[in-house]
Formats: C-alpha cells, sequence, structure tokens
C-alpha cells in the first residue's frame, strides 16, 4: 500500500477515536527516529479506539477496545504491525516465504495474504486445531493462497514439517524460502508492537484516550504482549500489560515473554537505540485459567465473551484468541480488581476476503 493511502474505515459502532491515514511513519520512528530499522508500510496507523461503553461498569470501570483487527487494508489484525518488519528484511534474492501454524492460523493467512500482496510466493506448514466457522474460513482462504502446504499432525511435529517441505525444494533444486517464525514472533517481528505500545502512548498522550490501569490481549508466541510491555515501558507508561494465554502452558510463560522482550530491546540497541536513563520495568502479567481444554478449544467463557461483544457493539471476535482475552477482561472487571480505565486489543481481522480468495480476485 502507498504511503497516504487511506484504509477503509471498516465497521465502528459507539464512541470513536478515528486514526490518522499517513503510514510513511509509526509510533517507533516518530519516537526514535535515528533508528535504522526497514519497514513496508502495509498497515493504517495508528488504529482507531472505541469505547465499550455496553460493557464497562458506568460510573467505575470504562472498557476501551483498541481495533487492530482494522489495522491492514486487505487484512486486519495484531500480525500486520509484525509483517511490516519482517518482510522489509527479506534479501532481495529471497522470492517465497515459509511459515507454519494452526489450520486456521491468522498469522499463516496474514503472512500468505501480505506476501501475494508483494508478487512473493507463500508456502506453510499446518497442524490441525479443533474446528470452527472462521477456522474453516482461514483454512480455505490459505489453500487458496498457497503454492504448497505441509500437514503434521500436531505443534510438536512442526520440525518434521519443516525437513519434509526441505527435501522437497532440494529434490527440485530450488532454494528453500525465507523461514519467518510462528505468529511473526521473533525480535524482529516483535518490534512491530513496540510501536503498538509507543502508539498507545502516543494517543493518551495527544488527548485521544485515557491512559488505561490494564491491557488484555491474547497470549499465544508471546511476540504481541513482549512487544506492548517493551513499548508501554519505553514511554514511560504505567499501564499493566495483562496477557491472557491462550495455548498449552509450556509454550507459553511469563520468562519466554520477559526473554523476547529483552532479545527486542538487545536489537534496537544494535540498531542505534539510546536511552536517557534507565529503561523503567516492563508491566507484565501472564493470565492463565482461560484456554480451556487446549489451543483452539471452545470455552463457555470465551463464547460468552464474543456473543456479548457482537451484540452490545458489533464486534466479532473468536473463541481461540480474542474470546478467551475478552472472557479474562470482563472477569477482571466483574470482580472489580482493576481501576477506572482499562484497554482490550482485539487482535482478529474484521476485513472482507472475498476479493482476496476469489478466483477472480488478487491482491492489488
Amino acid at each position: 500500500m502507498a504511503s497516504g493511502e487511506t484504509c477503509p474505515p471498516g465497521r465502528l459502532k459507539g464512541y470513536v477515536r478515528h486514526a490518522m491515514q499517513d503510514n510513511s511513519t509509526n509510533a517507533l520512528d516518530r519516537r526514535f527516529p535515528a533508528l535504522s530499522i526497514p519497514r513496508l508500510s502495509l498497515g493504517c496507523f495508528p488504529t482507531p479506539v472505541q469505547e465499550l461503553d455496553s460493557i464497562g461498569r458506568p460510573g467505575s470501570v470504562r472498557l476501551w477496545c483498541k481495533r487492530e483487527d482494522l489495522a491492514g487494508k486487505l487484512y486486519g489484525g495484531n500480525k500486520v504491525r509484525k509483517l511490516e518488519y519482517i518482510l522489509a528484511a527479506l534479501p532481495s534474492s529471497d522470492r517465497a516465504v515459509i511459515t507454519m501454524g494452526g489450520s486456521g492460523s491468522h498469522h499463516m493467512l496474514a503472512t500468505a495474504i501480505y506476501a501475494k500482496h508483494l508478487g512473493l510466493g507463500f508456502y506453510g506448514i499446518f497442524f490441525p486445531q479443533p474446528e470452527t466457522p472462521q477456522v474453516r474460513r482461514n483454512f480455505i482462504a490459505l489453500q487458496e493462497l498457497s503454492h504448497k502446504l505441509w500437514m503434521v499432525p500436531n505443534r510438536r511435529r512442526i520440525a518434521k514439517g519443516i525437513l519434509r517441505a526441505w527435501h522437497y525444494f532440494h529434490s527440485k533444486g530450488e532454494p528453500f524460502p525465507h523461514l519467518v517464525a510462528p505468529g511473526g514472533s521473533d525480535p524482529l517481528g516483535t518490534l512491530g508492537w513496540v510501536a503498538g505500545g509507543l502508539e498507545i502512548a502516543q494517543q493518551v498522550q495527544a488527548g485521544e484516550i485515557p491512559e488505561p490501569g490494564q491491557i488484555f490481549v491474547a497470549l499465544g508466541t508471546m511476540g504481541t504482549a513482549a512487544g506492548l510491555a517493551l513499548g508501554l515501558a519505553l514511554a514511560g507508561m504505567n499501564t499493566r500489560v495483562m496477557a491472557v494465554r491462550v495455548v498449552e502452558w509450556p509454550l507459553t510463560t511469563m520468562a519466554a515473554t520477559m526473554g523476547l522482550a529483552r532479545r527486542t530491546l538487545s536489537m534496537l540497541s544494535q540498531h542505534g537505540l539510546r536511552l536517557e536513563g534507565n529503561l523503567p520495568p516492563l508491566r507484565l502479567d501472564v493470565l492463565h485459567g482461560f484456554a480451556g481444554p487446549g489451543y483452539g478449544a471452545w470455552t463457555p467463557g470465551a463464547g460468552e465473551a464474543a456473543r456479548l461483544v457482537e451484540q452490545a457493539h458489533g464486534i466479532s471476535l473468536e473463541t481461540t484468541y480474542t474470546g478467551k482475552a475478552m472472557a479474562a477482561c470482563l472477569d477482571w472487571i466483574r470482580q472489580r480488581r482493576t481501576g477506572r480505565e482499562v484497554m482490550f486489543i482485539d487482535t482478529v481481522n474484521s476485513r472482507p476476503m472475498d476479493a482476496i480468495i476469489s478466483p477472480a480476485g488478487s491482491a492489488p
């Protein structure tokens, strides 16, 4: 997408702070202009913030939704910020990418869509996950956009899937595609959410929204929460990131999330980040108890949270990530364990995909 090109508005019901449409810089560029890190302009930033006034507790707690579902012109969600850095770093000789995830993975689908937008081939390795209408839609779209997909039985067999893919390319005498980390959650991709944290701080400083005491976000491959916590710390905010675990515990921990944030800070330092004084502590909590039996499994709390938000504000959540994060957020509010201002990050896509996956359609 060309710099300055406007993004479609999407459905916005209720009180909304509207986004700027200057895509040439993001919040990280503006806060630290001396950094030398390539970035593509794929997103519509800053994303708007909407008050969910029917869901908060009037006179007690106000709930705000960061509409990351509108983050991209072609496909929204939390992966757009990551892909701006990941795809910008591809060597010119690399003409295809390969990544991995569940059969309904938003990361895989976002990568496939933006790879096609840039004229790159896409390959994927996936494992089955519990099927929902959105998982089915995502997988159909992924099949349409992929040159080839390899299935493995579960997440633990991803390495064998990579080996199968390597043999495939080796047998054809072709180079192995550029490998993109699961969820885009390496330090480079995590930079996108450092920018996300700084963006929230800039919206607060501009008086567009009040400073939230807590920000609730789903915790899967950890890049979004790690980058968000680091960006808020770099901005000097006191906001706590409430990362709601949605995958099995051994795969996602507080230590691993903080480690990713530290590696991202180290990479920033290598690219010219200079801080005045010490970095404030990263304020991050990992919330357990909302994942249910495992990744992608439906839970009553996620289903009820998604139903409530859809009915009250017309915002569509799903039950793998955002429904579980919203369930934790609502539980927190109901138990009055919070201050007056709370934010929820809507990390799923809400852009229509018909033109992208139809035989006649192609990403512009």
